[in-house]
């Protein structure tokens, strides 16, 4: 499966820059995961047809046209960002300052990036955004001048309350889900969504509001 293959690569290649920190070898698994990734999803599109959806791990992801859409987007964004970032190292000292650690939450971000985009459970997936968020803030703030630490914060302050009334939203989704059988629980798997009876009004009307906002 592609997310398997994608999500496994990407962790490895994370674990690994806690073996060596020179420059080179965090380079080289930078770039190692990135082509690695470009093949097991062209591989992936050759071998199995997920277009109708293949779910996995007791249904909490899934793999169809839309995840396996985001994670070409996120694999077309590694291959732009892959070569810039070894040009910066190779030319510029200071960017090459603590890589190592640059690389890991990189892989990082990707990693729980592709977790998000195959996920089958919003919860799991608010989850997930959130993390994507904390691994990115270092990045920012990865030159350590003010401006960096000023961007840091703004983006930890937005990316907070957005997820915030992400969450609200999904509470106020919960006011409002009428199950169509009296014994069935409050479910937020995405395949589950059509089960329920969603209470015109108000509660309805916020949850959505916030969930995507």
């Amino acid at each position: 499966m592609i997310f398997l293959l994608c999500f496994t690569i990407t962790s490895i290649g994370f674990l690994a820059t806690f073996f060596k920190s020179s420059t080179r070898f965090a380079l080289g698994i930078l770039s190692a995961v990135t082509v690695l990734n470009l093949i097991a999803l062209g591989w992936g599109f050759w071998i199995w047809d997920e277009s109708q959806g293949l779910y996995f791990i007791d249904g909490y992801f899934i793999s169809d046209a839309t995840s396996r859409l985001f994670l070409i987007l996120i694999n077309a964004v590694m291959l732009g960002f892959t070569p810039y970032v070894i040009n910066r190292v190779t030319t510029n000292q200071l960017a090459a300052r603590n890589i190592n650690v640059f690389v890991r939450l990189v892989l990082l971000f990707t990693a729980l990036s592709i977790f998000v985009v195959f996920s089958n459970h919003l919860i799991l997936m608010w989850i997930a955004l959130e993390a994507t968020t904390l691994a990115a803030i270092p990045l920012i703030y990865h030159q350590r001048g003010s401006q960096s630490f000023r961007t840091a914060w703004k983006y930890l302050t937005f990316s907070t309350v957005g997820l915030s009334l992400t969450f609200l939203g999904f509470v106020l989704l919960t006011q409002a889900m009428h199950p169509q059988s009296t014994d069935a629980p409050i479910s937020f798997f995405l395949n589950d969504l059509k089960n329920f009876d969603f209470q015109k009004g108000l509660w309805t009307d916020l949850g959505i509001f916030f969930s995507v906002l």
